[in-house]
């Protein structure tokens, strides 16, 4: 079976981010990201897994919005939503988003697929053809808004693969456990096309963007780290909780306030407090 090593954590509140800047743009019609996200808390209004952005008219976003997947291509080019949402702070889902522009009828042109399967949709405006905002040569951004720096993403991510000129299903990224029922990944073995990358999080041997945000594709489209911490203690954002290899952390749907105080996690759901004087409890998931 195919084994993720490593996943990076981001943490919402350090401000964490991946960036790089692109020289050549890429193709803005067609394109595909997979990658698999644990979220650490639940309920984020608007946080950025992928971003670019000059302005308003003139940027693309995917993002999750209270729990759904949310596709923005600003200038009213378009936005799709998913239905449901994502319950669960302990647990590793896969998502494939891909846009093709070409496509003849709007509703074909944005897919999003959770798990393997195509996802329902809560908003789904018409996507507009030709050229969106993503693959621009300017800023692209993990885990936060391109050129603001804001909205930040809390949780972990891991194997993220970005292609270039192509719009995939689930199936070059992932399948069925013929004995689990459970989706799991499987190697991406195709091209990635000019400006595609491919960022598995195993070298972290530093916080540089020819370490930790190395793009193991081949194209060297490495991404720059912001406040992120490769160092050894609780503070350290490459861990060892992948897909293939998930970790218990605290159950953030399970936490009882008995005699009022704040409730704060932190590190991942890894650390928890309580102040003010309050006598409050949090524990794994069973």
């Amino acid at each position: 079976d195919y084994e993720i090593e490593r996943s990076l954590r981001f943490n919402k509140s350090d401000g964490a981010r991946l960036t790089r800047t692109l020289s050549t743009e890429g193709n803005k019609r067609k394109w595909t990201l997979s990658w698999w996200f644990k979220p650490t808390k639940l309920n984020q209004t608007q946080v950025f897994i992928l971003s670019q952005r000059t302005s308003s008219s003139n940027q693309c976003h995917i993002m999750i919005s209270s729990d759904r997947i949310d596709f923005e291509s600003g200038g009213g080019k378009g936005r799709v939503q998913t239905k449901g949402r994502f319950g669960d702070s302990n647990a590793w889902y896969h998502c494939v988003l891909f846009l093709d522009s070409d496509q003849g009828s709007s509703g074909n042109r944005v897919k999003i697929y959770i798990n393997g399967n195509e996802a329902p949709y809560d908003v789904q405006t018409t996507v507009s053809s030709g050229d969106h905002g993503m693959n621009n040569n300017t800023q692209q951004q993990i885990g936060a808004q391109a050129s603001n720096n804001d909205l930040h993403y809390g949780g972990y991510l891991a194997e993220m693969n970005f292609i270039d000129g192509e719009a995939y299903d689930p199936s070059y990224f992932g399948e069925t456990n013929s004995e689990t029922g459970q989706w799991v990944p499987v190697k991406y073995t195709g091209s990635y096309g000019s400006q595609g990358w491919y960022l598995d999080f195993s070298d972290n041997s530093n916080n540089t963007a020819s370490t930790i945000g190395k793009d193991s594709s081949g194209n060297g489209h490495n991404f720059t780290p912001v406040n992120i911490s490769v160092s050894a203690g609780t503070g350290n954002d490459s861990l060892s909780d992948t897909p293939t290899n998930n970790f218990a952390t605290m159950n953030r749907l399970i936490c009882t306030r008995q005699q009022g105080g704040t409730v704060n996690y932190s590190n991942g759901n890894l650390d928890f407090t309580s102040s003010n004087g309050g006598s409050n409890y949090t524990r794994y998931p069973q």
